[in-house]
């Protein structure tokens, strides 16, 4: 039972230091500069080592989600009841409390379907089913070397073209799927240390 609080722990920690939507931005940036022949610049005030971070947080939400999926005792608080209607103006599902507070557009999950949402362990699952731990930490790797230098990752790494695309959307889904899980169930959590 102790590596699923671990699990928790990893998922909170990687949206402690990135919230959904920048996050989901730079997933994106990432994964073209590693498809372009340009070096990944960022925008803004970003240099490479903040890549090279955002890159090793990815792989520490992985491990997190390896952990989860790992499990056959889920906890069922990040499971929605799928009698009940999904109510999207319900934030207390899918946003945190600054989003609610500003612009709750910028947090919706936007990869998921409506089985995903109900259920974003199911995510985890095909996260893990398609591919290793090792093959997921190569495959970060190889993408980041790519994003960082000159070269395109279809030239020089022989990655097929569909296969950098399902990993794109995996990695979306993973991430919005983590998110799901750590506002259903790390926001209780936090509630429950405050009222006592």
């Amino acid at each position: 039972m102790k590596h699923i609080n671990e699990g928790y722990c990893g998922i909170n920690s990687f949206f402690d230091a990135y919230g959904l939507p920048f996050a989901a931005l730079r997933l994106t940036s990432f994964i073209k500069a590693a498809d372009s022949r340009k070096i990944w610049k960022g925008g803004g005030k970003s240099c490479p080592s903040d890549l090279v971070l955002f890159a090793e947080k990815i792989e520490g939400l992985l491990e997190a989600g390896f952990q989860l999926a790992s499990d056959k005792k889920v906890n069922e608080k990040a499971i929605l009841n799928k009698d009940s209607e999904l109510i999207l103006t319900n934030y207390d599902f899918y946003l945190s409390s600054y989003y609610i507070d500003n612009n709750p557009r910028h947090a919706l999950p936007r990869h998921l379907d409506s089985e995903e949402f109900i259920n974003p362990y199911s995510v985890l699952h095909k996260v893990v089913e398609s591919y290793t731990e090792k093959e997921w930490k190569a495959c970060l790797n190889n993408i980041l070397h790519h994003a960082l230098s000159p070269f395109n990752i279809y030239e020089s790494s022989g990655i097929p073209m569909l296969s950098l695309l399902r990993i794109y959307i995996l990695l979306h889904k993973f991430i919005e799927a983590c998110y799901l899980i750590d506002m259903r169930i790390m926001k209780k959590v936090k509630a429950k240390k405050v009222t006592k």
